[in-house]
């Protein structure tokens, strides 16, 4: 009991709650090493306070008590704003709360009880998420990582001389054309011909082969589909994390790295892409991760950021310039003078939507008054512009005529996903909603000019079996064309679509 007494227990708790917290919600999701700089940021931030409140009161109990109310109200800002959507009202809210407990803290003579009470309440606080963290730990399995990559990859000879340069760029929830036709009436056959014009092949028909990025990406990445899963996990476990160590260690990476090539990989925000150990050279703007810019969100400093744009804590602002940036570096690879892989996610047309049209910022006033479908559409119509921009860059700057990929991972999603994403189940979708989140833009680019190993509905799966085939004068090893869709709450309970 004397120590539920010490005044410095409630605000040391409080300055790791906010973490602790959300780590809490995102433990399937999140590695714990993404919490160490909020963790220390939170941390500094509860010191400064409570060394300013206490130069001025010269009350070790009162400066924690103001410490822990004030630091809770910082990261609660972004949970009130839901409630309260005008944020001057929330200031208001605020400053009065401010001011009451102010009067109600300087009355007090005795702090002890309230000491005590503010232990307790803090101490309930985080002992929830706590135990929901080491309930995960002591759950948790090893990573799970696909077979053939703890083999040794064999060497094979190339028939090409020289090696052709590599591209797979993914632009994230980028439709086909028909479904933007049909669900967005946008007639995207202008830029098709464009890069038909640039002998691109476009598989008109191409569905994802997963509904998710994680699933996808990893499919493709390891030329495989994903069955071995369902055999490593049960249905409901929720652990994302074997996946993304998946997509990571993957076996394509692992395959040109030991034909020659130097891996170029540019990331984006969503942290299992954000960077890869295997990369020669990670390209891109990542000042903060996922996990730290929605810890940002949810504090005041959201405003703030918004407001001035500042380019560390303004996460859409900062999404703005790396799309940017990573076009333009994009456009400068073909100056490497060794054979490159690159491998680039754009999230894109994916939200946050950032783009106007005409490839200015939209801000977080004009994105208010526009609906998501003519904000997804600025984005397509942004990137179309970039996407032939660079494919003349490409074409040429290269040394040799290159391979490439542009391609989406995933569709939009339909509203009643969107709505559900932790359970919705598949099986009772309708065609429509289904062919909208599988169904992707894909264009394909090969040096000979050659497609006759390609058709409308040409699987991603496949991509690099095919390059393969190329690279070592065979046939390519096509694996049958299947897709498998899932929810965010259970990863490993696919529901195999039959696609007629």
């Amino acid at each position: 009991m004397k120590l539920l007494r010490f005044p410095l227990i409630h605000p040391l708790l409080m300055s790791v709650y906010p973490v602790v917290a959300l780590y809490s919600s995102n433990l399937y999701q999140v590695l714990f090493s993404e919490t160490y700089l909020p963790f220390f940021f939170s941390f500094v931030l509860g010191l400064i306070i409570f060394l300013t409140v206490l130069i001025i009161s010269r009350n070790l109990a009162k400066a924690a008590l103001f410490t822990t109310v004030i630091h809770y109200l910082f990261f609660t800002f972004g949970h009130l704003e839901k409630i309260i959507p005008i944020p001057l009202l929330i200031y208001v809210f605020y400053l009065g709360l401010l001011i009451i407990l102010g009067r109600q803290i300087k009355r007090l003579k005795d702090f002890g009880q309230t000491t005590v009470a503010a232990n307790l309440i803090t101490l309930l606080l985080i002992s929830i998420p706590l135990f929901n963290i080491l309930n995960y730990q002591l759950r948790v399995k090893d990573s799970v990582t696909f077979g053939t990559q703890q083999q040794k990859i064999k060497s094979v000879e190339t028939s090409v001389i020289p090696l052709p340069d590599i591209y797979f760029i993914i632009f994230d929830r980028y439709a086909s054309s028909s479904v933007l036709k049909k669900n967005f009436a946008f007639d995207n056959s202008g830029f098709i011909d464009k890069l038909k014009e640039k002998n691109f092949y476009i598989a008109e028909k191409a569905w994802a082969n997963y509904s998710s990025s994680a699933h996808s990406l990893s499919a493709t990445l390891n030329m495989t589909h994903l069955d071995f899963l369902k055999d490593l996990h049960k249905t409901d476990d929720k652990d994302w994390l074997p996946v993304y160590d998946l997509l990571e260690n993957n076996r394509v990476v692992r395959e040109f790295k030991n034909l020659g090539y130097q891996y170029y990989h540019f990331g984006d925000w969503w942290w299992p892409t954000s960077k890869n150990r295997l990369a020669d050279q990670n390209i891109n703007l990542n000042v903060l991760s996922e996990f730290s810019s929605i810890l940002v969100d949810n504090s005041i400093l959201k405003m703030a950021a918004q407001k001035y744009k500042l380019p560390i804590l303004d996460y859409r602002f900062t999404q703005w310039r790396r799309i940017r940036y990573k076009f333009q570096k994009l456009k400068e690879m073909p100056k490497v003078s060794k054979p490159t892989f690159v491998f680039a996610h754009m999230l894109v047309p994916h939200e946050p939507f950032v783009f106007k049209a005409d490839g200015s910022f939209l801000t977080i006033e004009e994105d208010s008054q526009r609906s998501n479908e003519e904000k997804y559409l600025d984005q397509i119509k942004y990137l179309n512009g970039e996407i032939i921009s660079l494919t003349e860059k490409l074409l040429e700057n290269s040394k040799n005529p290159p391979i490439i990929f542009f391609q989406a991972d995933e569709g939009p999603y339909p509203p009643s996903y969107e709505n559900n994403k932790n359970e919705y189940d598949w099986s009772k979708a309708k065609r429509e909603e289904i062919s909208k989140k599988m169904s992707i833009f894909s264009a394909v680019y090969l040096p000979d000019k050659d497609y006759s190993h390609l058709k409308e509905d040409f699987s991603p799966v496949n991509n690099f079996r095919l390059v393969l085939g190329i690279l070592r004068g065979e046939e390519p090893d096509y694996l049958p064309d299947r897709y498998l869709l899932t929810n965010m709450g259970k990863p490993y309970d696919f529901y195999e679509y039959a696609r007629k």
